[in-house]
């Protein structure tokens, strides 16, 4: 009850196109025909959760499951402009996981920053914590007992090799968890740091326009479109590196 009245209260100051991000950090249980999500008092279900979801109708939202059994609690609230992240492919997969520490990792540090582009995508930080989780089982000599998974296209077909290409994975690299290396949103005082910052803003909005737009277009055209603009983004963070005095 806690749970819903807390997104009841959210969505009451919501903007239509808002994004949400929630991550679910715990245990989850799969037991007499329904998976759970273990909390004091009451467990939630994938049902309590829905319904709590709905009210945010028009906005963006993303969830993460970072516990076991998760994959079976996630993939019954899919849908349109959904993206979500679970550590385990189903609910039989019901061991302690790894997931959470190295998303937490992912969305704290710039070891994520795959593309190198000053932040990271929900997509970087599910690329990167497979791969940690993956290199942690392999590193331990232990079979491998949660499987990552995202779907981000509504169709609740959970992948684990999202990406770029696709199907799963375009949504969500166009959701930005923040900031590293001075572009969390602090503009600097000096003034001509600012005014570089905020080009680069301008061109990391471009990026994500091209971006969602994936869908629509053609391979090549959606490359012709967004190779000038990583161009455009490299050469502005040399810009602004050399302006800090890092060299170009």
């Amino acid at each position: 009850a806690n749970v819903l009245q807390t997104f009841a209260e959210i969505a009451g100051r919501a903007a239509p196109m808002d994004r949400l991000f929630v991550v679910m950090i715990g245990h989850g249980t799969a037991g007499g025909g329904e998976v759970q999500f273990n909390l004091p008092g009451p467990d939630l279900t994938p049902s309590d959760l829905l319904e709590g979801l709905g009210a945010f109708p028009t906005q963006t939202l993303a969830l993460v499951h970072t516990g076991s059994a998760s994959g079976g609690f996630v993939q019954p609230l899919s849908g349109p402009n959904r993206i979500l992240l679970a550590a385990t492919r189903t609910e039989r997969q019901l061991n302690a996981t790894e997931f959470g520490e190295f998303f937490a990792e992912a969305v704290a540090g710039d070891g994520a920053d795959l593309d190198k582009d000053g932040r990271v995508s929900l997509l970087e930080a599910f690329l990167f914590t497979r791969r940690e989780v993956e290199r942690r089982y392999e590193d331990e000599n232990e079979l491998l007992t949660e499987t990552a998974v995202l779907d981000d296209n509504g169709d609740g077909v959970l992948s684990h090799d999202a990406g770029l290409a696709g199907p799963d994975g375009p949504l969500a690299a166009t959701f930005q968890l923040g900031g590293i290396s001075g572009t969390s949103g602090q503009l600097p005082d000096d003034p001509e740091l600012a005014r570089l910052y905020q080009e680069r803003a301008d061109i990391q909005r471009r990026i994500d326009e091209v971006r969602g737009l994936r869908d629509s277009m053609e391979e090549d055209a959606y490359l012709d479109a967004l190779e000038p603009l990583l161009v455009e983004l490299a050469l502005k963070n040399r810009e602004i590196r050399a302006a800090e005095g890092g060299g170009a």
